[in-house]
Order: C-alpha cells, then sequence, then structure tokens
C-alpha cells in the first residue's frame, strides 16, 4: 500500500478493507441461519433483546474469517493507523471550527489503548481528545463522525447530564448528521430535569447507523437480518486481537518509528 495523503484517502482505503473482510464474511453465510421471519413475527427488537437467535457459528467459517484477516498485510494496518493518527486531529479541528468548540485543543489516536473499551476519550481538564484506532478501522462511518461530536460537546459539559445531550443533539443537527426533525429521546426520558444523568440509554442515534465496533455492512437490511449482527459479535474480539498484534509486529521491527517519520507524525505523542 502507498502512503495515504489524507482522511479520505483513508477512509477509502479503508472501505476497501472492510469490502474485502465483509465479501469473506458472506462466504460463512447460510440460508439457514438466517432468522429474517422471527424479525417480521416478533419484530427487530424482540430478536436484539435475545429472541430467537441463529445457529452457532461453525469453527469452518472462523477459521475462513480469521485466515483472510491474517493475511492482510501488516504494513497495511500500520498504514491506516498513521493515517488516523495523522489525519483525524484536522478533522476534529474542523468540526470544533464550524461548529464553535472554542474550549477544544488537541486530538491524539494512541498507540495503546487502555481506555476501559471506550471509543474515544475527553480529558476534562484540558479538553484533549483521544480515538480508539480499532474503532476509527472498524467503526461506521457516521458513528465516527457522532463520537467526535460527542467529545466536543465534553469540552463544554464534562458529564451526561441532559444538558450535554440536548447540546449534542444540537450540534449534530448543525452538522446534519442528522435530519433537523430528528428527536432521539426515549419516551421514558423526561427533558425537563438538567440535573438528569443520562448514560446514553436514553438518547438514541439513528438506527440505521451499525452500532459501533461492526464491520460496516450494506444494505441495512442485510445487518437487522440478526445474522450479520451475530457473526460480528462472535467474531469481533478475534478480529481485533489480530489487528493488535500486527501492530505489535510492526513496533518490534521498528517500522512503527519509521512510519511515523514517513507520515510526519510525532512518534513520541502516540506513545
Amino acid at each position: 500500500m502507498e502512503q495515504i495523503g489524507s482522511w479520505n484517502e483513508f477512509l477509502e482505503c479503508r472501505a476497501r478493507l472492510l469490502g474485502h473482510l465483509a465479501d469473506v464474511a458472506k462466504k460463512c453465510w447460510h440460508s439457514e441461519y438466517i432468522i429474517g421471519s422471527y424479525c417480521e413475527k416478533y419484530g427487530d427488537t424482540y430478536c436484539m433483546a435475545g429472541g430467537p437467535k441463529s445457529k452457532v457459528f461453525g469453527l469452518k467459517d472462523k477459521r475462513l474469517f480469521y485466515g483472510a484477516v491474517r493475511k492482510v498485510p501488516k504494513e497495511t494496518i500500520l498504514h491506516l493507523y498513521m493515517a488516523a493518527a495523522k489525519y483525524l486531529p484536522g478533522e476534529v479541528g474542523r468540526y470544533a471550527s464550524e461548529l464553535g468548540f472554542k474550549d477544544y485543543k488537541s486530538t491524539r489516536v494512541p498507540y495503546r489503548w487502555h481506555r476501559y473499551d471506550a471509543l474515544a476519550f475527553c480529558c476534562y481538564e484540558d479538553n484533549h481528545v483521544e480515538f480508539d484506532f480499532l474503532y476509527l478501522l472498524l467503526g461506521n462511518e457516521k458513528r465516527i463522525y457522532s463520537t467526535i461530536i460527542h467529545e466536543l460537546c465534553h469540552t463544554v459539559h464534562p458529564n451526561h447530564k441532559l444538558e450535554f445531550w440536548e447540546l449534542l443533539e444540537r450540534k449534530l443537527k448543525e452538522a446534519a448528521l442528522v435530519e433537523q426533525d430528528y428527536d432521539g429521546w426515549e419516551m421514558h426520558i423526561s427533558k425537563w430535569n438538567p440535573q438528569l444523568v443520562v448514560k446514553g440509554k436514553g438518547y438514541r442515534l439513528p438506527r440505521e447507523w451499525v452500532p459501533c465496533g461492526c464491520m460496516a455492512c450494506e444494505p441495512v437490511e442485510v445487518y437487522r437480518s440478526q445474522y450479520w449482527y451475530e457473526f460480528n459479535e462472535k467474531v469481533g474480539p478475534t478480529l481485533r486481537k489480530i489487528i493488535r498484534k500486527k501492530l505489535k509486529e510492526c513496533h518490534e521491527e521498528g517500522l512503527t518509528k519509521e512510519y511515523a517519520q514517513l507520515y510526519g507524525v510525532d512518534y513520541m505523542s502516540i506513545f
């Protein structure tokens, strides 16, 4: 893979990788596993909440998928990581400028991630934002942009009280990520108590945004057939382990420092 020259090129390269993995995943697709009929009978909510499930995936299917992931060159993963570390700060800065987040300071994509499986993190003391590379690599694109705005909103409200979620909704609309008439509040949440702490369960993003951490799948109806959701749940943890292992190998071989110089990334800032 050649050097990635911009954030848009990063998205394009990421899309090609995910498209390849999705094609391999479709080879593991067995029509008898799909429970679309259950979704039609009981509704999507019932199926996603623990209703009838499809059969357990066979070991052969998993090995086929993991084999394809292991064949991805580690240099490809390193190019994608360095591109994310290089160009994401500019993307976050653009949103901060356009949406009026004056207290935002900086962004980084650390090599090691120890934020208790969080997708991103905002340090309330200095308004510094960090992102998990695997989320940038595997997450839904609109969800990533909403997470950028989510963390920027924390530079104003360092909590998850209702005033934070109301600000997030306004900024999502300003960024045209949701429609102007979109109302993300669940019926049981009162919007008139600004002291109420909402951990995200009371506010929902559009259903068509694939939950974070999963490979994007088009069309959305295929994802919601439940098979794809379960497949991601089954292979996701190992998929991440393989990618982290590839980055570790690059670091042990001295490639990380070499690529950091190639991309103009401050090597010490990512460690």
